[in-house]
């Protein structure tokens, strides 16, 4: 059975253009309008192994966040509270950056490269299937002090507390953890990600990282562990009492 894909996308050309192009890769797709169909369709039990959400729905008011909305009500719906979602946007402003990334997967501008939006559905329908229940592949776990990253299961621990961080935050950490001390580049951080993103995006994932060590743990280094290099990126460097 091919994975099924939700597309909710206000703009019907945009959204044609994005189920056309997931149907001709193999996907089964189904497209919804606005917030109110996808939502009561989730709610009857027609939940997607993965939803791509257009944030500005319902009209062409960019204080409208109905994306962002429809995301947080998926988060109370059982079966679609562990659905990956991503979304597209038009939106540049930080601020509004960082409330999706809190809430979403993935985020990626609009119009978006079919070919680079089917291969992050790939992706990130793997990493949820490992992230939720799959069998987990045999991979090796990266220990770094206090740090555990279980590439089998896409798991975070730190001090044996489970991180839960989103796709695109545990790609950023693996390329931090897998050369510690070692300065990972803007550019080598979008390679892990597999695709362009702004230096500003790099570092809201960043922030909310450390925003989840500290959550797990008041005492995390959160600056000194996961060091900034300006104009160049970031590195991991192990906490000397995390052994």
């Amino acid at each position: 059975m091919p994975d099924r894909v939700a597309i909710v996308e206000d703009d019907p050309d945009q959204r044609s253009m994005l189920e056309d192009g997931l149907r001709s890769r193999g996907f089964a797709v189904v497209g919804y309008a606005d917030r109110a169909s996808a939502r009561s369709a989730f709610l009857a039990g027609e939940v997607p192994e993965l939803a791509i959400l257009d944030v500005n729905l319902d009209g062409d008011d960019e204080a409208d966040r109905d994306g962002f909305e429809l995301c947080r009500e998926m988060a109370a719906i059982p079966r679609a509270a562990v659905v990956p979602v991503i979304f597209l946007t038009r939106l540049e402003d930080h601020r509004d950056q960082l409330e999706g990334l809190t809430l979403a997967v993935d985020y990626l501008p609009k119009p978006p490269d079919v070919e680079l939006l089917c291969a992050r559905v790939r992706s990130l329908l793997a990493w949820s299937r490992r992230l939720h229940g799959g069998a987990p592949e045999e991979r090796p776990t990266l220990v770094r002090g206090a740090l555990e990253i279980d590439m089998g299961s896409n798991r975070v621990l730190w001090r044996s507390t489970d991180l839960a961080l989103s796709y695109c935050e545990f790609e950023i950490l693996r390329a931090l953890v897998e050369h510690p001390g070692r300065v990972a580049t803007y550019l080598d951080l979008c390679e892990a990600l597999g695709s362009s993103v702004a230096d500003n995006t790099i570092a809201t994932h960043i922030q909310n990282i450390r925003n989840k060590f500290t959550r797990a743990d008041p005492q995390f280094p959160r600056t000194t562990a996961i060091r900034a290099v300006p104009r160049r990126g970031y590195a991991w460097e192990t906490p000397t009492d995390a052994d």
